[in-house]
């Protein structure tokens, strides 16, 4: 079965707010299977969208990793690298991570799909869940796991201030984890998130800080299999949020949590996690996004059966109470909305 993903250039022209949507238009050649598309967008609305396309069967199936701009041929970018969503700085850069075997390494390139050699990060068995994330300016962050073993297994970071070359992986955790998360401040503060079987994790370090803060436990609902994403606003705020539930290898099936925890510009602690919402063991949980703003405040939105989302500004005093829940609010558009990591 051939693999292949595919990235390409978009160039999003500015429409009035009340316009209806374009009529869609195809930005792949066909294949029998695409899944999980993926959006970034640079500051002056270059674009790329990349997903997954599945094609070919047996002994004559093949893999690769493609890139093209918009209306041009694909380019071959690798046949046995997987290749994760972009992350975009400046006007016209981008950069991402590249997984080939036990080799990790990081691809920089131009926002008309063209990448160049790939600079190798970590050679080593088993590396898990990795995950890009950057600011405007070019500030990047690759954070991943090692699986190897019950309570053994390792959590990695590898910065990449702008202007200067990739730090060598720096250990942050061992633990028993099951997925990270990575998020850059606009003004280059960390923040590193990781489930350690159920309980969630962090570790923050501040944009003039040399080093991250010790390991924090953020008390929360049970966060078995927590699908993470983490944001830090420009003053510093941070933000984890979470969809989690537990599921054995014999069938069994727990509540499902949605939940999000704070740490204030200048503290040095997370607050208890807010329990957005619970969901019976009867239903399996959807996925969750978490989008900061310019006022240091954000937006997470969540669900399986119905999408619901939650406010707050940089203050908490718009927040959800804990357990409340609606079908749909009606949200002002925060100004600059930024997406800070998967």
């Amino acid at each position: 079965m051939r693999v292949l993903l595919t990235i390409v250039a978009l160039l999003v022209a500015a429409t009035p707010a009340s316009a209806q949507w374009s009529p869609p238009a195809n930005i792949s050649s066909a294949h029998e299977f695409v899944d999980n598309p993926s959006l970034a967008f640079s500051s002056t609305g270059i674009g790329l969208t990349t997903w997954i396309a599945r094609d070919g069967t047996g002994n004559t199936a093949t893999q690769g990793t493609f890139a093209a701009p918009l209306g041009s041929p694909e380019r071959l970018v690798s046949r046995t690298a997987v290749i994760s969503p972009p992350v975009l700085y400046g006007s016209t850069r981008t950069a991402a991570a590249r997984l080939s075997g036990n080799r990790l390494s990081i691809v920089v390139g131009r926002t008309d799909g063209s990448f160049g050699a790939p600079e190798l990060i970590a050679d080593r068995a088993n590396i898990r869940s990795v995950v890009l994330a950057g600011n405007q300016q070019g500030d990047l962050a690759l954070a991943w796991f090692e699986d190897r073993g019950v309570f053994t297994d390792r959590v990695y970071i590898a910065v990449r201030p702008h202007g200067h070359p990739w730090s060598p992986p720096l250990l942050q955790a061992t633990d028993r984890v099951r997925s990270v998360s990575v998020a850059v401040s606009p003004k280059g503060a960390l923040l590193l998130a990781y489930d350690a079987r159920g309980v969630v994790k962090a570790r923050y370090k501040p944009a003039t800080a040399p080093l991250f803060r010790h390991v924090q436990t953020i008390a929360s609902e049970p966060a078995f299999f927590a699908r993470l994403r983490t944001a830090v606003t420009t003053n510093g705020r941070a933000y984890v949020g979470w969809a989690a539930q537990f599921l054995s290898e014999g069938g069994d099936v727990g509540d499902g949590f949605y939940e999000v925890a704070v740490q204030p510009a200048g503290a040095t602690k997370f607050r208890t996690a807010q329990l957005l919402e619970r969901r019976p063991n009867t239903e399996m949980v959807g996925g969750l996004d978490l989008v900061t703003n310019d006022a240091n405040g954000a937006t997470v939105a969540w669900g399986a059966t119905t999408v619901k989302a939650a406010v707050t500004d940089a203050s908490a005093l718009s927040a959800m109470s804990p357990g409340t829940s609606t079908k749909m609010v009606r949200i002002t558009p925060p100004s600059t909305p930024t997406r800070m990591s998967t």
